[in-house]
């Protein structure tokens, strides 16, 4: 039995296209909950949701992206102890390492990972966050579910858990619903609602891009409601030319990037109070000039 060892320990760096705020808000609820499950199918931005919420954390982070592999209770036992260890949040792993892929029976092999993990979390004294992307690997009978449930029932007040799985997998964490420490975001929430998908168009498509495919449907809205265009078009078209918080969103972004030496951050951050402030402005003044 070989224990996977090209599994990487940090949280992957993917740009924040489409911002969820609504989503992000949710995760960040105060008390925070002590575990955060989310289920969702392919595509639908689980890691980079969870990427973008890391983002906006101070404590640390271990983070472990599981493959078949895991299925075995000794390798997932090794990846979870290595990505702690990783994170700086085990003073001494290396007791905690020992034969990780010592040859016992299934049951008493299992039983001893259990105990292992158990005596880990018994003598837990940090602060941080552990990340489980991929969980919809594991086989649902896998014995490394059984050492996972271990390790929600013996879960230190000082480690919070987020899973990521395109399956509800079979968990109890009904003690911690009941004090409302778990939080599970579900397939149909983690859609993109219309709202966002307009936020993609915008700041992944150029500007003129964008109008060409918007201001049909708007003139279809307006001749629709029975009212003049004039206002729904000239909104169609200042959103698209306050494309400012993506250095793809405009030619003009992606020329200044590399002169200026600006990051993606740089534009999310200047340009999403842009944004805000354009969009007040027209609200405001586009009815005044444009009367519905």
């Amino acid at each position: 039995m070989e224990v996977q060892r090209t599994t990487t320990f940090t949280p992957p760096h993917l740009p924040s296209i489409v911002a969820r705020p609504r989503l992000l808000a949710r995760l960040d609820a105060r008390p925070a909950p002590k575990l955060m499950l989310l289920l969702g199918q392919a595509a639908q931005g689980k890691t980079t949701l969870a990427a973008a919420y890391l983002k906006t954390q101070l404590t640390s982070v271990a983070w472990i992206d599981l493959d078949p592999t895991a299925a075995d209770p000794a390798n997932f036992y090794y990846l979870l102890v290595r990505a702690l260890d990783h994170a700086g949040l085990l003073g001494d792993a290396a007791r905690f390492l020992d034969n990780p892929v010592l040859a016992l029976g299934p049951g008493e092999g299992t039983a001893r990972w259990r105990a292992r993990l158990k005596e880990l979390f018994s003598r837990w004294g940090s602060q941080g966050l552990l990340v489980i992307d991929g969980l919809e690997r594991i086989p649902r009978r896998s014995a490394s579910i059984a050492l996972l449930q271990t390790l929600l029932d013996h879960q230190p007040d000082g480690l919070r858990l987020l899973l990521l799985s395109r399956r509800e997998p079979p968990l109890k964490f009904q003690h911690l619903s009941v004090r409302r420490q778990a939080l599970v975001i579900t397939n149909g929430e983690l859609a993109f609602t219309r709202e966002e998908i307009a936020s993609f168009f915008t700041q992944v498509l150029s500007n003129t891009a964008t109008t060409v495919l918007i201001a049909p449907l708007a003139l279809a809205a307006a001749h629709n409601l029975g009212i003049q265009p004039q206002a729904y078009m000239m909104a169609v078209g200042l959103a698209a030319s306050m494309a400012f918080a993506s250095p793809v969103a405009s030619p003009v972004n992606t020329l200044v990037m590399g002169a200026g030496n600006y990051r993606f951050s740089d534009y999310v951050r200047i340009g999403t109070p842009l944004l805000l402030i354009g969009l007040i402005i027209s609200m405001l003044v586009l009815p005044l000039l444009w009367p519905f």
